[in-house]
């Protein structure tokens, strides 16, 4: 928008917009940080963080190596689909890869 065309009228009606604009966001940004300090002091007086809470968001433990190739060394942790190079044993031998 190339403000130096407009008229003083539409000029006067894009700053009160604008200016609502503002308001409203200040007013959002105020309640959402309000809100935010409500939900701290709620954990801090039952003595939990948010990831007790929202457990979907604490960070994965990465499964160790549980299994390793003779020939290359590449490993496995024993979860999800098994690498090429152990399906070609029964599951039976697959202690035989064990990483002790």
């Amino acid at each position: 928008m190339n403000i130096e065309s407009l008229n003083a009228e539409q000029l006067a009606e894009l700053i009160a917009k604008a200016t609502e604009l503002r308001e409203e966001k200040f007013k959002k940004e105020k309640m959402a940080l309000e809100a935010k300090e409500a939900i701290e002091e709620i954990l801090k007086n039952k003595n939990i963080s948010i990831l007790d809470v929202y457990t979907e968001f604490a960070p994965k433990i990465m499964a160790g190596a549980r299994y390793r190739c003779p020939t290359t060394g590449l490993t496995w942790s024993g979860l999800g689909r098994p690498p090429f190079w152990i399906t070609q044993y029964q599951k039976s031998d697959w202690d035989k890869f064990k990483i002790v």
